[in-house]
């Protein structure tokens, strides 16, 4: 593993019941994404952080929800950090088992949706 900076999250700590890595590569679950870990990346982008969202048809308040743009979201859930990790992982193979932290929100989004398109 890589020596963490305070730009960065290892995988370790995302993951720490998972086999991170194996010749065919990363085997990453949602179910082993641990939810501190992963508020610290919404921490960085300064939004709320939810950790199992619930759908509720009736829920008034639409402000997270998927149709809104993302410059206009005020939180992130635990699986748009999981799909923003596949995309780092996709896009970074060799990065010693580290995961940036977003430099911006627009990026951030644009890899969540990246991510999602993996699964």
């Amino acid at each position: 593993m890589g020596i963490k900076d305070s730009n960065s999250i290892t995988l370790a700590e995302l993951f720490p019941q998972e086999d991170q890595h194996d010749k065919a590569g990363y085997r990453l679950r949602f179910e082993g994404l641990e939810q501190t870990a992963a508020a610290k990346i919404a921490v960085h982008l300064e939004l709320a952080f939810i950790s199992d969202p619930v759908e509720d048809k009736n829920d008034v308040c639409q402000a997270n929800a998927g149709s809104v743009l993302p410059a206009y979201r005020t939180a992130v859930t635990a699986r748009e950090i999981f799909y923003y990790v596949l995309a780092v992982l996709e896009g970074s193979p060799s990065n010693e088992g580290l995961i940036p932290y977003p430099s911006d929100p627009e990026i951030f989004w644009k890899l969540v949706e990246r991510g999602a398109y993996l699964m």
